[in-house]
């Protein structure tokens, strides 16, 4: 029976939690599937997108907490522009 231990989450956010996993985490820009050249528009919707995708109250998938983690913080780095500017010296 699908008593206490109800899976909460789809295939489709699975797939989604593995694809992300083969991302390179310290590379702010392939976390929130931006490029290097993206305006601060394009990060914030980028963020937007990707922080829907991977909260914890949508998406109970495994591994979904640390993705949503790894992408605040590339958004946290990619929207301070003194960051980013140091960020991309590297």
């Amino acid at each position: 029976s699908m008593g206490e231990g109800a899976v909460l989450y789809t295939e489709e956010q699975v797939r989604q939690v593995n694809e992300f996993a083969k991302v390179e985490r310290s590379d702010y820009y392939a976390v929130l599937g931006v490029t290097r050249q993206a305006d601060s528009d394009e990060i914030k919707r980028a963020y937007k997108k990707m922080a829907l995708r991977f909260h914890p109250d949508k998406n109970q998938a495994p591994g979904a907490d640390e993705a949503f983690k790894a992408v605040g913080a590339a958004f946290a780095c990619l929207s301070d522009d003194r960051k980013r500017q140091q960020y991309d010296m590297f």
